[in-house]
C-alpha cells in the first residue's frame, strides 16, 4: 500500500521528469539546456520546517526527509524534501523539490514551457492557475495538488496531500520557500 508521501514523491517526481528531461522552448530557459552540475545546490529542507508545513496544513509534521538526485557530473541536480504528519493514520504530506536552474531568466517564460511540455508529454489540455501573490512565474494545478514556482536561477515545485483545498497553504509555503531561497543567495 502506498502512503500519502510516496504518492505525492511520485506525483511530484514524474511532473519533474517530464519538465527536466522534456523539451521546452528556450525563451524561458528551458531545463533541457544543459546540465545544472556548476549552478549553486539548493537543500530543498533547508527552505522550510516541519513548523512551517505544520502552520500551513493544520498538522503536526516531523522533520523533513532530505532526498537528493542527479549528484554525479553533467546531471541536473535536484533535491526534495518530504514532510510526513506525525499521526500516522493521517494522509497529509508535502513534499518540496528544490533545483538550480541558471537557465531561468524570464520565469513566466519558463512557467510556459513547462506547461507546454506536460501538454505535448501528457495533459493536451493543461495550463496552470495563476498565482498572483508569488508573480507571473508561478503556477498552481488543482488536479495534482502542485505549485510550481520560477525564479530567476531556481525552479519550486511545492506537491501536497490532505483534506480540502490545498492552494492557500501551498501558497503560503511557497512564499516561505522563496524568501528562504533569496535570504540564502
Amino acid at each position: 500500500m502506498k502512503t500519502a508521501g510516496s504518492r505525492v514523491l511520485c506525483t511530484s517526481l514524474l511532473l519533474f521528469v517530464l519538465w527536466s528531461c522534456g523539451g521546452g522552448s528556450d525563451s524561458g530557459g528551458s531545463a533541457s539546456n544543459g546540465g545544472t552540475a556548476a549552478a549553486q545546490r539548493v537543500n530543498a529542507c533547508s527552505l522550510l520546517t516541519a513548523a512551517d508545513v505544520g502552520a500551513a496544513m493544520g498538522e503536526t509534521f516531523a522533520k523533513g526527509r532530505l532526498d537528493e538526485h542527479g549528484t554525479g557530473a553533467g546531471e541536473h541536480y535536484f533535491s526534495i524534501c518530504v514532510f510526513s504528519p506525525v499521526d500516522s493514520t493521517s494522509l497529509a504530506s508535502l513534499a518540496l523539490t528544490a533545483r538550480p536552474a541558471p537557465e531561468v531568466t524570464d520565469p513566466a517564460a519558463a512557467l510556459e514551457a513547462q506547461a507546454q511540455d506536460i501538454r505535448e508529454n501528457a495533459a493536451p489540455d493543461f495550463a496552470f492557475d495563476s498565482v498572483p501573490e508569488l508573480g507571473p512565474g508561478a503556477g498552481w494545478d488543482g488536479a495534482s495538488h502542485q505549485l510550481t514556482i520560477f525564479r530567476p536561477g531556481l525552479m519550486l515545485i511545492l506537491s501536497g496531500q490532505g483534506n480540502g483545498d490545498l492552494r492557500a497553504p501551498l501558497v503560503e509555503l511557497g512564499k516561505k520557500a522563496v524568501a528562504a531561497a533569496n535570504a540564502a543567495k
